[in-house]
């Protein structure tokens, strides 16, 4: 369904739509970007990105059109080069706050530096940002045995329950591995039920193979 997103970037000029559409596939492309969610969440950082690039241009036309004014003597040569009104300043920043909260919303910072074998780290730095934002749920692991718990919210108490995605303190599911047993699912179907949609390696599917291998050789 991600794949067939497209972009409206309402309130956007024609012009301003065009470098918007470019934009926006450069950033689909180049980081992958596939699901849904993250799609809209793409659309408004590109919708932003091109209302700051706008916002320079009319900074920069206003400039040129002082610096002739002021050759043809009709404005101070103290006028030119002024700071910019509080207003245009302040509409900059903002700007800028929600292009920067969008582009770590959408892991933009780590997927430029991190290869395919980082997304596991990835995905648990989108999901911390999910959970700050989603606060009906939260994990903590038993100062007992170490397992990791789920909180849910009951009315006004938390309910605890055992986590579906975690078996001690790393990533796991029963039902998805009985599916990938069954020959339901391939190894890297497996994976992105685990790490996410945009993983393409397998490498922590092996790694659990290995260590419940082991396992059950010491037991």
């Amino acid at each position: 369904m991600g794949k067939d997103y497209k972009p409206a970037f309402h309130g956007l000029t024609p012009k301003e739509k065009t470098w918007a559409g470019k934009r926006f596939t450069e950033y689909s492309t180049e980081y992958k970007i596939e699901d849904f969610s993250d799609m809209q969440l793409l659309e408004n950082l590109v919708f932003y990105e091109a209302l700051q690039r706008s916002t320079k241009k009319n900074i920069e036309e206003a400039r040129k059109l002082t610096v002739k004014m002021n050759k043809q003597g009709n404005v101070k040569e103290a006028e030119i080069g002024e700071g910019l009104s509080e207003e245009v300043q302040q509409e900059l920043e903002d700007h800028l706050k929600k292009i920067l909260d969008l582009k770590k919303k959408l892991g933009l910072f780590d997927r430029s530096e991190a290869d395919e074998k980082t997304n596991f780290q990835l995905m648990l730095k989108k999901f911390q940002i999910w959970k700050d934002n989603n606060q009906a749920c939260r994990e903590s692991k038993c100062r007992h045995c170490g397992k990791i718990n789920l909180h849910t919210i009951k009315m006004d108490i938390y309910e605890s329950r055992k986590h579906p995605f975690f078996k001690d303190t790393y990533i796991d599911n029963a039902e998805a591995w009985k599916l990938f047993r069954a020959g339901t699912i391939n190894k890297l179907e497996l994976a992105k039920i685990l790490l996410g949609p945009e993983t393409t390696l397998t490498d922590y599917i092996d790694w659990l193979i290995d260590k419940k291998s082991r396992t059950k050789k010491t037991k």
